[in-house]
């Protein structure tokens, strides 16, 4: 199936709703101060967001929906995938890759949806290096890879799901998965990193050579340098979902409690953990991303009820460092 858009330019959009309400960073040139922000509702959660080199944003998720915005009016949303939306990634607007649950991936050159693969192990979780270099983990320890040219499966040398996946570069990637799962690839093979956990491994961010971050069930961010694994804060009831950084002292964690179901938000300053807010209204769905602005963007999405039985808005919002002039889109 191939679906039609019209181009799409630079777009900007975030993902959340009132997450980071209390995330104060200092400016550099005074006192910090309560960030401002850009927002928009959808009619179903958002799963995943991706930034690219110019701030451009996509989203996907919920109800068949693809999202991109320009940064001077609403977004535009595009329907009508086999499947709803379950990862993205790209290298600029007219080079973004979109995964579905049931194990499609599409690719998007600007003007045109167009289904490049078709598999049994879905959903996919997506990340590239650049556009010739582009990794899919799924189910049954699958892996995809693209060369810019042809997708290909990769020999993961294990039968567990993977469920996310990252890397600095095409020599250093790493994914995740079921039962304390760590897989990395050297550019050529993909070895197994042994673990002291035995929980699925929800996420992974890759900060360097030797210098990678984890989240996952029970609590859990670890740390690992290349040799030893680091248990960076103490276990609690509760699950960690999504992880990413812009570097080593500003890496941000999102999660839900248990059995509250209370959404929040961590993060990290190069020497602690401290948490940023709880969201009692909102149910995180785990994907956390930077802009090069260096602003962090999060997603979410609001429950009826505590009973945790249905999610229907997808809210969206990006957070400034520094309070800015006008807006974007429709936020404040």
């Amino acid at each position: 199936m191939t679906t039609r858009a019209a181009r799409v330019s630079v777009f900007r959009i975030a993902v959340g709703i009132l997450a980071f309400s209390k995330f104060l960073i200092a400016a550099d040139d005074g006192p910090p101060h309560r960030p401002s922000s850009a927002q928009f509702t959808f009619d179903s959660p958002v799963r995943d967001v991706w930034v690219g080199p110019d701030d451009e944003f996509v989203a996907v998720g919920g109800k068949n929906f693809v999202a991109f915005a320009d940064g001077t009016g609403p977004p535009e949303l595009q329907r009508g995938f086999e499947g709803s939306p379950w990862s993205v990634w790209g290298t600029a607007s007219e080079d973004v890759f979109v995964s579905t649950y049931n194990g499609l991936i599409y690719h998007f050159d600007g003007a045109t949806w167009n289904l490049v693969v078709e598999s049994s192990f879905g959903p996919w979780e997506l990340w590239g290096s650049s556009e010739r270099d582009v990794f899919a983990v799924g189910t049954d320890g699958a892996i995809m890879h693209f060369d810019g040219e042809d997708w290909s499966y990769l020999d993961s040398g294990v039968s567990e799901r993977l469920v996310a996946v990252h890397g600095n570069s095409s020599t250093n990637v790493v994914a995740v998965g079921e039962t304390g799962i760590v897989l990395r690839f050297n550019g050529k093979n993909w070895s197994r990193i042994e673990t002291p956990f035995d929980g699925q491994i929800n996420g992974v961010w890759v900060a360097g050579e030797n210098d990678m971050f984890f989240v996952g069930g029970s609590g859990l961010i670890a740390r690992f340098n290349g040799n030893d694994w680091t248990r960076m804060i103490p276990a609690f009831d509760g699950w960690f979902e999504g992880i990413h950084g812009l570097s080593d002292d500003m890496v941000v964690a999102v999660g839900t409690k248990w059995p509250s179901l209370e959404a929040f938000v961590l993060r990290f300053d190069g020497t602690s953990w401290s948490e940023l807010d709880s969201l009692s209204n909102l149910h995180h769905f785990g994907s956390v991303a930077f802009g090069p602005s260096g602003n962090p963007y999060v997603a979410f999405a609001t429950r009826e009820s505590s009973e945790w039985k249905s999610f229907n808005d997808g809210l969206l919002i990006q957070y400034f460092e520094k309070d800015t002039n006008g807006s974007i889109g429709n936020g404040e």
